[in-house]
């Protein structure tokens, strides 16, 4: 809270428009703006300029006899209220109930009005604002009006209509330089037997001006009877109709007139005094919003959706206290609700305003006591939806899951954010993927978003989330935001990438089919076919995956068994048993080739050659714990992962990578193939030359 002490005033500016903060909760609040030091402030308005930015003028008077007046302006900057003088040291009183006016046009230029007294028969009406350069001066004093009798034209000129002391009601048009007044409605004892005191206008599409203004007797008198009027001017044409005629009661501005998108008038008021009741006309048909007392001043304002609301102040017996209301329509019904519970000693009330996210506004004038002299809050009352503007946090922690990664899929994880940052429980997750880094928000734009994305958990939870529907082998970036239930987005999370799995179909060497056939001469495939077996993956793979489809239905659909048939018969063997490689570019009909090797541990070439989708043979060891001997062993690698290899492992199906921990046959301790391997077999597609590829191994 920032304050500011001025020669009899303490200003008091509060950091926001609120002082509660829940997130997209509907809540009435109160703040206050301004407290002025033995001051009176009377007549608040309030406008909305084009950028949503709240705006309030009041009439300043200090000390509260004094002769002095200024105009105040307090706004919204975006961030903080701000407060400036309009007018200042205004001689002599104001004259009558004679309201400040404010209005944007459509540059979002501020044009404001105010009453300044000349003389006891002569005033100055006050307008500054786009390219206005003089005031409206009458021969005659200006008198009461309302919130709205300030209005603009099709060319953003603004349109004043005021009433007199004489009981005329004039309108003055800026055009060409100069204000150009109209007699809208003179005093006339034939007619009413009644003089002009207060009026409200607008001006439509088609630049018609539209009056709603009163008409009462000559007294005090309350049965001297009361009118209320709508006016229209079109062209120097006028029309009138008397809405509201002959009632006892005191006349004042229990009225307003709106126009909306489609050039509808609406008109609100209050009729039937000693019963009251509020009501609404559109077009011409009206409705009763309301029935019970009521005090100015009422306005209408519409909001994002075109639906009318209107404010008015509701002084319900035996207290009569001023209470702020709004009614609006639901389902073709009016309901009302009151907008301030807490008594208070309420002096004035601005008109209404609806922002566009449909939060509704007012600010009042309430009495406070310093040092037994009287002082003035100016407080606003704010009902709505406080928006939510904190995003999640940025998830830096995005990963693979525990190398768990398939041919089709990929699981991540990461560490759940917040609401508003890494607090709360945020709404959703938007997860995306592409064959290409995910950097920027134009990238993650770009990319593939995934479907049943979990529904975050609270804050600082781990979640996992499986993407699936993936191609095989292939490459993939991950990235994701999360989303509040304000729509607030999060940064863009780190990126990272997973290769899913070549698919390779998986045999296994002790399957009961062939497990105790020959192995060549040595012994079974059982115990001795993990080459074979592997081999035999390399074949299927191919049968399927074969990057040409016609040499797809060369390759034999084969197993260790069949394979393990032909490479008997056609010397597949060598003398030792170990499998000649490069038989399997016949076996194939030439669409598989065996493409070489490495007798040490090459990454380099085994992430080639999962790069291209092509699988590799490895051969890996393993040491039986309790004698210490070392066993050979081939697998299959067919992806990784970021510390190890992903393999089919002919002898043991639930082995899945290298570094997985296995109990061997005649032992009861586990193993494992320690993360490594030795050698490697490489294969890609045919046709080729592979006159020069027999290396063997078993």
């Amino acid at each position: 809270m920032k304050k500011r002490i001025l020669t009899g005033i303490i200003l008091i500016f509060l950091s926001g428009a609120v002082i509660c903060q829940e997130n997209n909760t509907t809540v009435i609040t109160t703040t206050t703006l301004v407290s002025y030091d033995v001051a009176i402030t009377t007549y608040p308005v309030m406008a909305l300029d084009k950028n949503g930015n709240l705006h309030t003028i009041v009439l300043y008077v200090s000390p509260p006899d004094s002769d002095y007046y200024d105009l105040r302006h307090i706004y919204w900057d975006g961030s903080n209220w701000q407060q400036s003088t309009i007018f200042n040291d205004f001689t002599e009183s104001f004259g009558g109930d004679f309201f400040p006016n404010i209005i944007f046009d459509n540059d979002n230029r501020t044009y404001t009005t105010c009453v300044k007294r000349v003389s006891w028969s002569m005033c100055e009406i006050i307008c500054s604002g786009g390219n206005v350069t003089k005031a409206i001066v009458d021969e005659r004093s200006a008198r009461g009006s309302t919130p709205r009798y300030l209005a603009l034209d099709s060319y953003n000129n603004p349109v004043v209509v005021y009433t007199t002391s004489w009981g005329d009601l004039k309108m003055a048009w800026w055009k060409n330089g100069d204000w150009e007044i109209t007699m809208l409605d003179p005093y006339d004892d034939s007619e009413y037997d009644s003089w002009t005191y207060y009026a409200s206008c607008v001006v439509d599409k088609d630049d018609r001006v539209h009056v709603l203004y009163e008409r009462r007797g000559e007294t005090d008198n309350p049965d001297d009877g009361y009118q209320l009027i709508y006016l229209v001017y079109d062209n120097g044409a006028v029309t009138k109709i008397k809405l509201v005629g002959e009632e006892t009661r005191d006349g004042l501005p229990l009225w307003d007139i709106r126009v909306d998108k489609e050039n509808v008038i609406h008109i609100v008021y209050f009729r039937n005094w000693d019963n009251p009741e509020l009501v609404y006309v559109k077009g011409g048909s009206e409705e009763i919003v309301n029935v019970g007392y009521g005090w100015y001043p009422v306005s209408l304002e519409f909001d994002q959706n075109g639906k009318p609301h209107i404010f008015w102040i509701n002084q319900p017996p035996p207290d009569y206290n001023f209470l702020p209301y709004h009614a609006w329509k639901e389902d073709g019904i009016w309901k009302n609700e009151k907008l301030i519970d807490e008594e208070q000693e309420i002096v004035e009330i601005s008109n209404g305003i609806i922002d566009k996210n449909g939060n509704i506004h007012i600010v009042y004038i309430v009495y406070n006591v310093q040092d037994s002299q009287f002082g003035i809050d100016l407080k606003h009352l704010f009902k709505g939806i406080i928006k939510d503007t904190s995003p999640p946090a940025k998830i830096t922690d995005l990963s693979v899951y525990d190398c768990s990664v398939t041919s089709g899929s990929v699981t991540l994880t990461w560490t759940a954010p917040g609401d508003d940052g890494e607090t709360g429980q945020a709404k959703e997750y938007d997860i995306r993927y592409s064959l290409a880094r995910i950097l920027t928000d134009t990238d993650f734009d770009s990319a593939t978003q995934v479907t049943g994305e979990p529904t975050p958990q609270p804050a600082g939870a781990k979640e996992t989330f499986t993407v699936a529907g993936l191609e095989q082998g292939a490459e993939y970036f991950f990235a994701l935001k999360t989303i509040d239930d304000a729509g607030n987005v999060s940064e863009l999370s780190n990126d990272i990438s997973a290769r899913t799995l070549i698919n390779v179909p998986y045999f296994n060497q002790g399957d009961p089919q062939w497990k105790d056939e020959i192995y060549d001469s040595t012994g079974t495939i059982g115990r001795f076919g993990c080459a074979l077996t592997s081999l035999a993956m390399i074949n299927n793979y191919y049968r399927l995956y074969h990057p040409t489809e016609t040499y797809r239905t060369k390759i034999p659909d084969t197993d260790p068994g069949k394979l393990n048939d032909w490479l008997k018969t056609n010397t597949g063997y060598s003398l030792k048993g170990d499998v000649v490689w490069g038989k399997i570019y016949d076996y194939s009909n030439q669409a598989i080739m065996y493409a070489g090797w490495d007798e040490i541990r090459n990454d380099e070439k085994v992430n080639e050659s999962l790069k291209n989708i092509d699988p590799s043979i490895l051969m890996v060891k393993y040491v039986i714990k309790e004698t210490g001997d070392i066993h050979k062993h081939f697998v299959v690698v067919v992806g990784s992962c970021p510390t190890t290899y992903k393999i089919n492992d002919p002898g043991r199906q639930q082995v899945r990578t290298l570094k997985d921990e296995f109990i061997p046959k005649n032992s009861e301790l586990k193993t494992s193939y320690e993360n490594t391997y030795y050698k490697i077999r490489l294969f890609k597609p045919g046709p080729g030359d592979a006159s020069s590829i027999s290396i063997q191994g078993r």
